[in-house]
């Protein structure tokens, strides 16, 4: 009786050790747990590059709260566990450090910068997690765990040379950023754009922290510019603008997409120039593309979400954090996991010819950001502080 009991108890403890260890597999291990997918997001919510982060934070919690109604994924709900990274590189390390060894999350969306985003490239590279950067100028390293669905720096300036050479303006001053981004753009344009066309190009360049560029513009108008380009992101940008209007340097003024947003129109209201081009993606004027543009459905469907979920008019940045977010909801869907491998081989063979609603992705191991000029449009932000396409390069042609 005594051995038929200790033979029973051993039976029990073997099924409640069995138990334990099934209910303990993570999902990254691609089994099913009645716990929750979670999330890391290291956002700029704060300093010169906060206004994208809380777009892009707004997005996230619209989208992930509407998964979660549906079901989730696999029945399993979704969290987003978030850190501010002030929009400082040392923040976004520290803060990296703790969403992956503490709050154990095996993705990541953000940084919001360029700049923020290379400072944990090797960590992500190191501890095999997915980021997924929210950066405008960001091209991910192939073969790598970050992404991007950003259009390629490159487009950015060639609209710009594009409608500068059919306005047949020959002189161009480029006021950019001292970061990665401000580098990135300047290198692009003496490699490929300076002298073509008989446009010249002159530069100076702005810090970060930085409060007055009157010497800068002042050089610039010396040498008989006939517009402006500047390449930024956040207060430095209005910075210039309002340099600009001290000076009465009365020059049509081009700008970058970091800039299509309603509080960036808002906030330069009392000094915009006469006219104010901004190279980007098309959410701003999307009723306003041709109606053979691909990307045209998938805005109009954004719009409607957009506006009946946060009561907004849609803008280039919840389209771009719109896009981060249903991407890496999709991936970890066609994944079957959240695991940071299975994500990776989801991206990079099954994300084709994916039309979002800033551009066409086409991932390959090589190719983390998956764009080119696809979609790119110049956007006139008038004195009214409303939105016109200036120019619509017909891709879907080609």
């Amino acid at each position: 009786m005594r051995k038929r009991w200790i033979r029973n108890i051993g039976v029990l403890l073997v099924i409640l050790v069995t138990i334990t260890a099934c209910s303990s597999k993570s999902s990254s291990g691609g089994e099913k747990s009645e716990g929750p997918i979670v999330l890391g997001a290291n956002l700029a919510l704060t300093g010169p590059a906060g206004t994208y982060g809380t777009a892009m934070k707004d997005v996230f919690d619209f989208v992930i709260n509407q998964k979660n109604d549906e079901g989730g994924i696999n029945g399993r709900q979704l969290k987003m566990v978030y850190y501010d990274d002030e929009s400082k590189p040392e923040k976004t390390v520290q803060n990296f450090q703790k969403l992956i060894k503490k709050d154990g999350v095996h993705v990541i969306v953000g940084p919001s910068t360029t700049t923020t985003t290379v400072a944990v490239e090797p960590m992500i590279e190191k501890e095999k997690v997915i980021m997924f950067s929210g950066s405008n100028a960001y091209s991910p390293p192939g073969n790598s765990f970050a992404f991007n669905t950003s259009l390629k720096q490159p487009a950015t300036h060639l609209i710009h040379h594009e409608w500068l050479k059919e306005k047949g303006i020959k002189k161009v001053g480029v006021m950019a950023s001292t970061d990665e981004s401000g580098n990135l753009s300047v290198n692009i344009i003496k490699n490929n754009f300076n002298k073509k066309d008989g446009i010249e190009y002159v530069f100076e360049r702005m810090a970060l922290d930085t409060v007055n560029v009157t010497a800068e513009l002042t050089r610039l108008k010396e040498q008989g510019i006939e517009a402006l380009v500047v390449i930024g992101t956040g207060a430095p940008v209005n910075i210039v603008l309002k340099g600009v209007d001290q000076l009465g340097l009365d020059k049509p003024v081009l700008l970058t997409q970091t800039q299509l947003n309603f509080a960036f129109a808002d906030q330069v209201k009392d000094f915009m120039p006469k006219e104010l081009y901004i190279s980007g993606t098309p959410p701003m004027v999307y009723e306003q593309l041709d109606e053979n543009n691909p990307l045209k459905p998938n805005l109009m469907k954004f719009a409607k979400l957009y506006k009946d979920g946060l009561h907004k008019e849609p803008d280039h940045l919840g389209a771009m954090g719109y896009d981060i977010i249903t991407s890496v909801i999709k991936a970890i869907e066609l994944a079957g996991s959240d695991d940071p491998e299975k994500m990776k081989k989801a991206f990079e063979t099954k994300f084709k010819n994916m039309a979002l609603t800033t551009s066409v992705v086409n991932y390959t191991p090589e190719d983390h950001q998956g764009t080119n000029g696809d979609g790119i449009v110049l956007i006139k932000l008038n004195q009214d502080s409303t939105w016109s396409l200036a120019m619509e390069p017909k891709f879907w042609e080609k």
